[in-house]
C-alpha cells in the first residue's frame, strides 16, 4: 500500500464503466492500474503479476483474490498478500481507492 503522506487521488474511471468481478486496466495519470470492482468495493492493483508479469486483466476474480492466468497464483484484493501456499509469487502492489459522485479515484 502506498504511504498516505506520498498520496495524490486522481481520477481513474466512473463507477459505472466497470464491470463487476472483472479486471480492468486504466491508466490513471502516467501509470497503469487495474481495478476490480467486487460487491460494493473497487479495489485497485499494479496490472502485472509480480512473479511472471502476466497480464492480470486476464485473470479471474474468486474468493476476494484476484487468480493470475498464467500460474495461477492469487492474490488477496484487499492486501496484495499472496494466497496462503503461493507465497513463491510475491506480492501485488495495491493502491488505496475512493469513490465520490461515482467516479473511481485512485491514489499513488
Amino acid at each position: 500500500m502506498v504511504e498516505p503522506k506520498l498520496m495524490t487521488w486522481t481520477d481513474a474511471a466512473a463507477l459505472d464503466d466497470l464491470p463487476k468481478a472483472r479486471p480492468t486496466v486504466v491508466r490513471v495519470g502516467t501509470t497503469h492500474v487495474l481495478l476490480v470492482r467486487r460487491g460494493g468495493a473497487v479495489h485497485a492493483t499494479e496490472p502485472l503479476c509480480p512473479h511472471k508479469f502476466a497480464a492480470l486483466e486476464e485473470g479471474t476474480v474468486e474468493d476476494g483474490c484476484l487468480r493470475c492466468p498464467v500460474h495461477d497464483a492469487a492474490f488477496h484484493l484487499d492486501t496484495g498478500e499472496p494466497r496462503d501456499g503461493d507465497a513463491w509469487a510475491g506480492r501485488l502492489q495495491t493502491y488505496p481507492v475512493r469513490v465520490e459522485a461515482g467516479r473511481v479515484h485512485v491514489a499513488l
